[in-house]
């Protein structure tokens, strides 16, 4: 688990963990939330269930590995290793393996995971998790060359990238499968680029294009309205039809919802409340509608937040002259 010191420290980095978000293959991240989160401008995202279970079985992966080699294997955690200000605008690239393995005076690297997002390991490791380790490897020789004195696990590693390799150890089934992924120059030239096109970006304030997968992201950003997001509108007026449609009586449930139907029509659609009970919603592509019941209010609602998402997703899909998106592989 990264210490706060450690992840404040990786914001000034592009990192391991970063590089599949940078190579359109990480399922959770894109670049442009990437660079809005290493510019302050966004909170980084909570751990899903996969990762926070993949820190609390690290120990118990490393000890399957160990016990798997039946050999004294000694192992190490490392701290972020870094080469600060080595790309554009004050970028440095870093990693942080899990564990650095040592037997008979020579050292690799282990990265443990856990199982997730469909991937059958029984046949490979995700591509993801191979450009990880290959950014690692990266890291460490490069670092390696820059040391003048060599102590601990250090004076074990190859002198020769050519030569370096990581096992991917994750838990499978009742047992573990591990996968020896050896440095791959191609793979790692793939990931500089990408890198450094990233940090040219941080440089010069220029925002990655959004792909698909900022959808989501980028209507809960751009939806006028505080604190209302379109999952949220979608969602009360759902619950508020299926309680009209329901016939049930609960009153404060429904005063619940109209309160934030409300809000959030006063927020996103410029309503003007008259002397009458109806209201006119004013939306965005200058149409208006007068309703005069709740029902048409959460209906209408419900429509506007469902379009405006759809112009999100055809905005990131669509192909910006200028703008290098990397796509590798299919994410996966």
């Amino acid at each position: 688990m990264l210490t706060d010191k450690q992840i404040e420290q990786r914001k000034k980095l592009i990192t391991a963990t970063d590089i599949p978000t940078l190579l359109g293959m990480n399922p959770w991240s894109t670049p442009l939330k990437l660079y809005e989160y290493k510019k302050g401008i966004s909170q980084p995202s909570v751990a899903g269930p996969a990762a926070m279970w993949g820190h609390i079985k690290e120990p118990i992966i490393v000890k399957l590995y160990k016990d798997l080699h039946e050999s004294n294997i000694k192992t190490y955690e490392s701290k972020t290793i870094q080469i600060p200000n080595c790309l554009n605008g004050g970028m440095g690239i870093g990693a942080t393996p899990d564990r650095i393995c040592v037997r008979d005076m020579f050292a690799w690297l282990l990265e443990c995971k856990s199982t997730g997002q469909g991937h059958d390991w029984s046949k490979s490791a995700p591509e993801r998790h191979r450009y990880q380790v290959q950014w690692q490897m990266h890291v460490l020789h490069e670092k390696l060359k820059t040391k003048k004195k060599l102590t601990g696990w250090w004076k074990y590693l190859p002198k020769n990238a050519e030569d370096m390799f990581t096992d991917i150890a994750c838990e499978h089934g009742n047992g573990m499968v591990v996968y020896r992924e050896h440095y791959d120059s191609g793979m790692v030239a793939e990931a500089l680029e990408a890198s450094m096109y990233f940090a040219g970006q941080m440089e010069s304030e220029v925002r990655p294009h959004p792909v698909k997968g900022d959808a989501d992201y980028l209507t809960s950003k751009t939806f006028d309205g505080e604190g209302v997001l379109p999952e949220d509108i979608n969602e009360s007026a759902k619950v508020f039809l299926d309680i009209k449609n329901a016939n049930k009586q609960n009153s404060d449930l429904e005063r619940k919802y109209k309160a934030f139907l409300l809000s959030a029509l006063e927020e996103n659609g410029g309503i003007s409340i008259g002397k009458t009970s109806s209201y006119e919603i004013a939306l965005k592509q200058n149409k208006s509608s007068t309703v005069t019941d709740w029902e048409s209010v959460a209906l209408h609602l419900k429509q506007y937040a469902e379009d405006h998402f759809k112009r999100i997703v055809k905005e990131c899909t669509k192909e910006k002259p200028g703008a290098k998106v990397f796509r590798v592989k299919e994410v996966g």
